[in-house]
Formats: structure tokens, sequence, C-alpha cells
């Protein structure tokens, strides 16, 4: 939490080594491509700089309060997707969240963090497949 709240730096190339620091805190364990990354977080940096905008996200989150019984009114199937080793919201976070929408499915990825890392693509679009293919019979 500390390193999601600490203010980025003013400058480029130390919100670039921020976001680096901060994906090998929430992560996971998969290998990373830091160059790639690098990139990543470079263009994020280039489209919209915008530092107050964590603040304002990290409010919303505490002001929303718990939704676990307004999850109960969802109908729609769904599949609930969550990192094992996801260090910002434990896996328990997915199973309650599962847990409380009537028929929903939970997949784990058990080496996924609080990303998508490269190497889950492939099982992940298969299973979105397979989920929106079961979903329209």
């Amino acid at each position: 939490m500390t390193a999601l709240i600490t203010p980025p730096p003013p400058d480029r190339d130390g919100v670039i080594d921020a976001g680096v620091r901060v994906y090998g805190l929430i992560g996971g364990s998969y290998e990373v491509d830091e160059a790639l990354l690098r990139q990543r977080v470079g263009e994020s940096f280039d489209r919209s700089f915008y530092p107050t905008g964590a603040a304002f996200q990290m409010a919303a989150i505490m002001a929303s309060g718990n939704r676990t019984e307004r999850l109960a009114s969802i109908t729609a199937p769904t599949l609930v997707i969550h990192g094992g080793e996801d260090s910002l919201i434990a896996p328990s976070g997915g199973e309650a969240t599962a847990a409380a929408i009537p028929g929903a499915e939970l997949l784990v990825f058990d080496r996924m963090g609080h990303n998508l890392p490269r190497q889950i693509w492939g099982d992940l679009v298969s299973r979105l497949g397979s989920h929106a293919l079961a979903a329209v019979g």
C-alpha cells in the first residue's frame, strides 16, 4: 500500500522506475520482460500523466464500501479471475467475490499477482472464450 500511495516522481524516468518497482511488489512470480514493462509504463506516462488520478481512485475504493450484498443480484454468467499471488487483494477476495455471485466460477492463476502476465494469456483467452460460448449456449 505504501508504494501505491506514495506520490509519483515528477519526471518520466522516475515514473518508469517507480512503475517497475510497484510491478515487482504486486506482479506475482512470473518472469517479467523489464524492457517491455518499462516501455509500457513510459507509454502510459506519455498518454496521460495525471498523478492525482491515483489519489482519486484510492478515495473511490475507500468510499465504495462493501458490495457483497449487491453482488448477489448479478444474473449474468460470471467468471471471477484472480491471482494466487496477488499481494494487493488476497486470493480470499476473489473467493469471496465468486461466492457472492450466484453460479459464478472462480479461475485462479497460481503464480499471477495483481496483473495479467503474458505467460497466462493463451490460457486466459481460452477460458474466456469457453465461458462466453457457454453463456450464449
